[in-house]
Formats: structure tokens, sequence, C-alpha cells
């Protein structure tokens, strides 16, 4: 088995039909790629905005109800956890209610 091409054989020509559909597919999978990438930050900015807003919620519910210690989320607020939240605490310092919320991924929201 050679690797060396067969003499015999005739050089394939390239078409300038088959440099547009290469071209065509070449920009077809680069669009595809960067829309996807596009989805995905939208997903994940979409997220952050939820987590945002429901720690938002709890922030305001626990100043106006005064705390003393530790208490969870759902006795602040009849709001479930947004689906990425593991955990969400109400710690209070010095009169000061400071929200935490535990996401997965190992990631800490606190919002004072």
């Amino acid at each position: 088995m050679s690797l060396k091409p067969d003499p015999n054989t005739p050089l394939r020509e390239v078409t300038p039909e088959m440099r547009r559909r290469t071209t065509r597919t070449f920009i077809g999978v680069l669009v595809a790629f960067l829309a996807g990438i596009g989805v995905l930050l939208a997903a994940m900015s979409w997220q952050g905005r939820v987590v945002r807003e429901y720690g938002q919620t709890v922030l305001k519910a626990a100043q106006a109800a005064p705390l003393d210690g530790n208490r969870p989320c759902a006795e602040i607020v009849d709001d479930p956890l947004p689906p990425n939240v593991l955990t969400c605490t109400v710690e209070t310092a010095e009169g000061q209610p400071t929200v935490v919320l535990n996401l997965r991924g190992d990631r800490q929201y606190r919002l004072k």
C-alpha cells in the first residue's frame, strides 16, 4: 500500500460551485456556534436575574419585620426557591438583615 498518488489518476479540479458550498457550510457552522453561545449566555443571565429578584423580595420582607438570628427564607416569604438555589437564609447582624443565597456550583450571593 503506497501513499503516493497514482500518476494515471487525474487531479480533481475544485469548481466555483464547490467553493460556494464549502463557504456556505463554514458560515452556517459559524453562525450556529455563535447562536448557541448566545442562547447559553441568555439562559445564565435569566437565571441570575431570577435569583437576584427573589433575594430582593426576601430582603424587603425581612426589613419590614423585625428579626432576630438566622431564619430560612421560607419563614419570611411564601414564594418557592428558584430552581438553581439550594438554600436561602436571612442573617441578622446589628439589626440589619442579610439574605444569603447558596446556589449550585458552590456560588453564593449576599444581599444587604
